[in-house]
C-alpha cells in the first residue's frame, strides 16, 4: 500500500497508510463514546493527527500503540476534528475501525515533535483556543496542593507561574493527576539549588546548582575530548557550549555522556574510532 503523509488524509476512503510517532496516549470517558483511548500521531515531518480508538478494540490494538514508538497505521476512518480542547490543529482526526491494522515501523527518530508556543503569542490573545499547544519554561511562585469542589466532586488542583528565558511569566493550574505529579516532584527538587546564569556569575561560593538556559552555540575553539583514565589513557567526549538567559550568557563544558545529544551521535563515534 501507498504510504501517505499525514497533512494528506482525507474522509472520502478508509484506505490508507500513515508511518508515524506515538506522541501521547490516554484514556478517557464521554457520556457519548464511552471509554475510548486517545492518542496524538506525527509523521516524519512533524505533521500531527488525532486518533480515537473504542473500548471494543482495546484488546487488539491497546498494546500497540506505546509512546515515542513508530508505527505503521493501516485502514481507518477520517473525520472532522471538530469540539474543544483539541489536541492537534488538523482539520480532520482518525478513527480506528475494525480492519486497522497497526506494525512496527522500520523508521526511528528521536524528535520530540513538540510545537512550543511562545510566552508573547499566549498572552496576546490570538490563538485559537480551541486547541491545545505545547509550552516549556520554569516553574516558580508554585502554590500548594488544594482538594476544590468540582461538579460535585472533590478534586486536587495547584497553582504556579512559568517563566521563559527572556523572563516573560504566564500564570497556570493543573488539576488531578497532573497537580499531584509536579507537587510530588517540587519536593523531591527541593534541596536542589536553581539559579539564573547572572547569580551563577556573581557567586562567589564553590557547589553544585541547576541553571535553565538556551544553548545558542557550540565553542569549537576547544578540544573535543580528554583522556578520563591516566593508567588507560581512554579518550572521553567533551564540548564547551555557549549558553544564555534573560540575565546573562556563560560558557558551559560538558563531559561525556552529559554531551551526548547536544551534537549529532557520528561525532560521538567517529572520536571513539580515532582512540
Amino acid at each position: 500500500m501507498e504510504l501517505s503523509f499525514v497533512n494528506q488524509v482525507r474522509p472520502y476512503r478508509t484506505v490508507w497508510r500513515l508511518q508515524v510517532k506515538v506522541l501521547h496516549a490516554w484514556k478517557q470517558f464521554t457520556p457519548l463514546s464511552g471509554e475510548t483511548l486517545e492518542i496524538v500521531f506525527s509523521d516524519g515531518y512533524g505533521n500531527k493527527i488525532h486518533a480515537s480508538c473504542k473500548k471494543a478494540y482495546f484488546d487488539r490494538l491497546e498494546n500497540k500503540v506505546p509512546v515515542d514508538a513508530w508505527r505503521n497505521i493501516d485502514h481507518f476512518l477520517v473525520t472532522n476534528n471538530g469540539g474543544s480542547y483539541k489536541p492537534t490543529n488538523h482539520q480532520y482526526k482518525i478513527v480506528f475501525i475494525p480492519t486497522t491494522d497497526i506494525t512496527p515501523s522500520t523508521l526511528q527518530e528521536e524528535n520530540m515533535f513538540l510545537s512550543l508556543v511562545d510566552f508573547e503569542s499566549i498572552q496576546s490573545g490570538k490563538l485559537d483556543t480551541t486547541n491545545l499547544i505545547d509550552v516549556i519554561g520554569q516553574v516558580f511562585e508554585l502554590g500548594d496542593l488544594e482538594t476544590v469542589q468540582c461538579h460535585g466532586k472533590q478534586r486536587k488542583k495547584i497553582e504556579f507561574s512559568l517563566r521563559d528565558i527572556s523572563d516573560q511569566k504566564i500564570p497556570c493550574y493543573l488539576w488531578g493527576k497532573f497537580a499531584e505529579a509536579i507537587h510530588s516532584f517540587s519536593q523531591q527538587a527541593e534541596e536542589e539549588i536553581v539559579k539564573d546564569i547572572g547569580e551563577l556569575l556573581a557567586s562567589t561560593q564553590i557547589g553544585q546548582c541547576r541553571i535553565i538556559s538556551t544553548i545558542y552555540a557550540i565553542d569549537k575553539d576547544w578540544g573535543w575530548y580528554y583522556f578520563g583514565c591516566n593508567a588507560c589513557r581512554e579518550k572521553r567526549f567533551k564540548i564547551h557550549v555557549m549558553v544564555k538567559d534573560g540575565t546573562g550568557e556563560a560558557t558551559l563544558m560538558l563531559l561525556h555522556w552529559t554531551a551526548q545529544g547536544i551534537v549529532p551521535d557520528f561525532s560521538m563515534i567517529h572520536l571513539m574510532r580515532c582512540k
